[in-house]
């Protein structure tokens, strides 16, 4: 009689275990999805200032006839940056 109780209890033990590692498993895949969703948003976010800052250089250079140097002067673009705009236009 008390073997048969033994094996139900390893039994259950099994099933718990292996429900804890699929709550485990999927909690895990969640956050690592919503990590890749916020990377995702982050750079997304990251090219469109980059483009906004495009198209406000360009647009300086247009209307205010400013040379790509003083356009990125006035909006304050740090030295480190420029070269990447300067390819860009």
């Amino acid at each position: 009689m008390l073997s048969k109780f033994l094996a139900k209890e390893e039994v259950a033990n099994i099933m718990f275990t292996k429900a804890d590692e699929e709550k485990a498993r999927e909690f895990w895949e969640e956050e690592l999805r919503e990590k890749g969703r916020a990377e995702g948003r982050a750079e997304v976010l990251a090219e469109g200032m980059k483009e906004g800052l495009m198209i406000a250089i360009r647009n300086l250079m247009k209307t205010m006839k400013l040379s790509a140097g003083q356009a990125m002067d006035a909006l304050q673009i740090p030295d480190s940056d420029r070269d990447a705009y300067v390819s860009m236009l």
